[in-house]
């Protein structure tokens, strides 16, 4: 396997730096996860692959929307707070007679 340089930012430029035994360790973890990713896949039926992905999609998307539903509440609830805040408390006031 060949080293590929990291190339680190500074304010004065660029600096090629040589990787590290850790840096080579994590490519080469992250290469073995995505062949056992594809490992797996072969194994799986086609139809499976494609109703779990399907699934896995439609998940996605209910928690996003119970997510930005409650979001919505939060926010409509602190504007109300905000404008309740403003209003002076008639309750609290004392009669002058």
């Amino acid at each position: 396997m060949a080293k590929q340089s990291t190339v680190l930012k500074t304010p004065e430029g660029e600096v090629r730096t040589e990787p590290t035994p850790f840096d080579e360790f994590v490519e080469h973890e992250k290469k073995a996860v995505q062949e056992f990713g594809k490992a797996f896949a072969a194994l799986l039926p086609e139809g499976l692959r494609e109703h779990g992905e399907t699934a896995v999609k439609e998940m996605v998307e209910g928690y996003r929307r119970l997510f930005n539903a409650t979001l919505d509440d939060v926010i409509e609830r602190v504007e109300k707070a905000k404008l309740e805040e403003k209003e002076p408390d008639k309750k609290s006031r004392v009669p002058i007679q």
